[in-house]
Parts: C-alpha cells; sequence; structure tokens
C-alpha cells in the first residue's frame, strides 16, 4: 500500500463514500459506454471521459455528453476485470434512473 492511498468511507450508503468513489473516476479516459435496458445493452458512444465538476459525474463519449448525475445520488461500482464500473443514478439530462457501463482505456505501463 502506498503513502498516498486513500481508503473509501466503510458506509456505503453514506454520502461521503459515494463523493469519494465518483473522485477515483475523475480523469479516466473510456473506451467505450454501454447501457443497460431490459432488452440488453446499447452502445452510447466510443472515446471519451468522465469528469466530476461542481459535484456532478459527466460522462462524455463520441463527443457529446451521454450520462450527467450528481455524485452524491450515483450509486458506483467497479466491474470484475477491473477494466470499467457499473454507474447507476438518476440522469440529469432525461429525468430518468439510468445504468451505465463505462469501459475504460487500457494503457500498458
Amino acid at each position: 500500500m502506498s503513502l498516498f492511498f486513500k481508503k473509501l468511507p466503510k458506509n456505503e450508503k453514506s454520502r461521503a463514500y459515494r463523493l469519494a468513489k465518483a473522485q477515483k473516476y475523475d480523469g479516466m479516459t473510456v473506451q467505450y459506454v454501454t447501457e443497460r435496458l431490459e432488452s440488453g445493452e446499447v452502445v452510447l458512444g466510443k472515446a471519451g471521459s468522465i469528469s466530476v465538476r461542481e459535484g456532478e459525474v459527466i460522462v462524455l463519449s463520441s463527443q457529446q455528453i451521454v450520462f450527467r448525475c450528481m455524485a452524491e445520488d450515483l450509486n458506483a461500482s467497479d466491474l470484475l476485470s477491473g477494466n470499467g464500473a457499473i454507474l447507476i443514478g438518476t440522469d440529469i439530462l432525461t429525468g430518468r434512473e439510468r445504468t451505465i457501463v463505462v469501459h475504460f482505456l487500457y494503457y500498458r505501463k
């Protein structure tokens, strides 16, 4: 464990946990974004990024905003592979709850 690693708060339902989890994704480069629907998954866009600005999580893909949610309302979890995340929250753009799967761009270092 490095000196600069910050642990997330233990209570997953707390506001502090949700804000810390959103900050973890800030600046991540996205390979593609899909939305989970009852009929399956739909690709929303390719090549983008995730930003956290003024308490909002913004997912940009294919040069447009595909998902915008308040960070304190966001329910986020990592994919088991570690290559992405599942973001669940009420989208400010559409006004309905959406499930977005974000796949990160892989950089070999």
